[in-house]
């Protein structure tokens, strides 16, 4: 368990890719933003659905099991690198490539909570991460104003 925490950290923390990635900033806007988005909206519905109980330290299969849950935000991670990637790509998406740096951190802490059963902690990072995903999107998807209004 230590060593995929270490790993995801590591990953985290990694701005520069390793993986085959060809998708432009565009095609994020269309497709890859969005399903992250409702990926995290998704999460957060069922974390706080009725009857999913105090903790999921007890729960051990279902929807709400602990390796789901990790599993599901190995998976966030990985997709928040790829977006990483590509914003590497181009100079001018420094602030973008920042967020999305915060956003992977959060989902790493995410996890750790995942892997603690910290229900509560889940989906006030969930909530975090939600919010920090739109600013992405934002930044990524939103032209940006012309010189002078800046």
């Amino acid at each position: 368990m230590r060593f995929r925490l270490l790993l995801l950290s590591l990953t985290s923390l990694s701005l520069s890719g390793f993986g085959s990635c060809s998708s432009s900033v565009s095609e994020l806007c269309v497709s890859g933003f969005p399903r992250t988005e409702r990926d995290f909206e998704q999460a957060r519905a069922a974390l706080s659905a009725p009857g999913t109980g105090r903790a999921l330290a007890s729960l051990s299969h279902g929807e709400f099991d602990r390796e789901h849950w990790l599993d599901w935000a190995e998976s966030r991670i990985n997709e928040v690198q790829d977006f990483m990637d590509v914003a590497e790509r181009d100079p001018r998406f420094r602030e973008l490539r920042k967020e999305l740096s915060l956003l992977a951190d959060q989902l790493v802490s995410f996890h750790g909570y995942a892997a603690a059963g910290n229900r509560e902690r889940m989906s006030i990072l969930l909530d975090r991460a939600l919010a920090r995903g739109r600013k992405v999107r934002s930044l990524a998807c939103e032209p940006a104003p012309p010189i002078g209004q800046r």
